[in-house]
């Protein structure tokens, strides 16, 4: 998508690997426009092992992912199908369950 706000924030951004810093962490400094420095450090991010996603975080992200592929309806029915899956006959009904209609 060619957002022009969100290209000029992108054009402004310098990532920096560090090798201290795990997957799961983030340390992130932004420079504001007045010239304040803004610094966050996150010891263990969501979705960690240390702090796993809920089943409420889990739909909010799939929903955000799926909408615009899979109708509302179906978005929902898969979630259920997902949270059930151990009362499922087979695994492939999740499957087929994702294909768009």
């Amino acid at each position: 998508m060619q957002v022009p706000t969100i290209i000029a924030l992108r054009d402004k951004v310098v990532p920096v690997v560090d090798a201290a810093i795990k997957p799961e962490q983030v340390d992130m400094s932004v420079t504001l426009k007045d010239g304040r420095k803004v610094h966050k450090y996150i010891e263990h991010g969501i979705g960690s092992r240390e702090a796993p996603m809920t089943n409420a975080n889990l739909e909010t992200k799939f929903v955000g992912l799926a909408e615009g592929i899979l109708a509302t309806q179906q978005i929902h029915e898969l979630i259920d199908l997902c949270l059930g899956v151990e009362k499922l006959p087979n695994a492939a009904a999740i499957a087929k369950a994702a294909i768009p209609t």
